[in-house]
């Protein structure tokens, strides 16, 4: 009996579905918010976070959670309480805290969040600021205390995940720090900034076509991408890894002790030249500083 009814309604359910999409000559619109995100493309493979139903591009900004309003925050306005953090915050994206505690500790630090609405009844009468009631990538709903002090998703590349977060167009503590996140999710755990390499222990094996990350295979294609026999700046192209900052520090360790010939020098020079350390130069010694907490290196 149950399952003969349950029949009847998806039958009745898709009868009224087929009626609405005849009559107005489309699917009917679906409810709720998660439902309304998708991807909108601009172009070389990048992207922007639409609207399905009104098609415009939403608006998101990062997450800050020392602007989220919490109940002991709320029940301050009643009872004088002193604050565990003072936090100071910039539309710059630059964030200075004595105490990090609320701000590293949550989840969705940093996360892609939209303005749902304004927050009449949280608004102050001293102050210009504009509570709001956003919800974050997760589909978790936050209050927010001013609506000013959100730092916007300007570009493309916040979405992307850069291999070097130096090219994102605006480089900022939310924009570092989202697009290891997007990195991390898809098993990319190494971000470089510049010369600089960072690494986020994926808690499991990372494989690349079955072989490990850190297989002879890989190891030889940075090696052989910095060698003399293929284009130069070649080794940029690949992605950060750990063997690329080996193989800089080797080859320079190599080069700074290569020999200069002089053009145009005789046969029986050119061959002292190899010495050594030829016109007294010294092979310069190379260093790679592994910073972290107690147990990354």
């Amino acid at each position: 009996h149950s399952f003969r009814s349950r029949t009847k309604l998806q039958k009745a359910t898709t009868a009224t579905m087929a009626k609405k999409k005849k009559k107005g000559g489309g699917t009917p619109k679906t409810r709720g918010h998660d439902s309304l995100k998708a991807r909108k493309s601009m172009g070389g493979g990048q992207t922007q976070a639409v609207d399905l139903v009104t098609g415009k591009a939403k608006v998101e900004y990062f997450f800050d959670p020392t602007l989220a309003i919490t109940e002991a925050a709320a029940d301050a306005t009643k009872t004088p309480a002193k604050t565990p953090m003072k936090v100071k915050n910039n539309l710059s994206g630059a964030f200075e805290a004595e105490i990090n505690e609320v701000l590293y500790s949550s989840r969705q630090l940093f996360y892609p969040c939209t303005v749902i609405k304004t927050l009449d009844d949280e608004k102050k009468d001293d102050t210009d600021a504009v509570p709001v009631l956003v919800k974050t990538s997760d589909g978790i709903l936050h209050k927010i205390s001013d609506s000013a002090k959100l730092v916007q998703l300007t570009c493309p590349e916040d979405y992307q995940g850069l291999p070097d977060v130096l090219h994102l167009p605006h480089v900022t503590e939310a924009s570092l720090l989202h697009a290891l996140r997007v990195r991390y999710s898809r098993d990319d755990i190494y971000t470089s900034a510049g010369p600089i390499l960072v690494s986020v222990n994926p808690y499991k094996e990372i494989t690349i076509k079955g072989k490990s990350l850190y297989s002879e295979d890989q190891m030889m294609t940075y090696r052989n991408a910095s060698s003399s026999s293929t284009p130069a700046h070649a080794e940029d192209n690949l992605p950060p890894h750990l063997f690329k900052v080996a193989d800089r520090a080797y080859s320079a360790l190599i080069a700074s002790g290569a020999p200069e010939i002089e053009p145009h020098i005789e046969e029986e020079d050119a061959v002292l030249s190899m010495s050594p350390h030829p016109k007294g130069r010294r092979v310069r010694d190379q260093s790679i500083i592994i910073s972290g907490e107690s147990g990354a290196g």
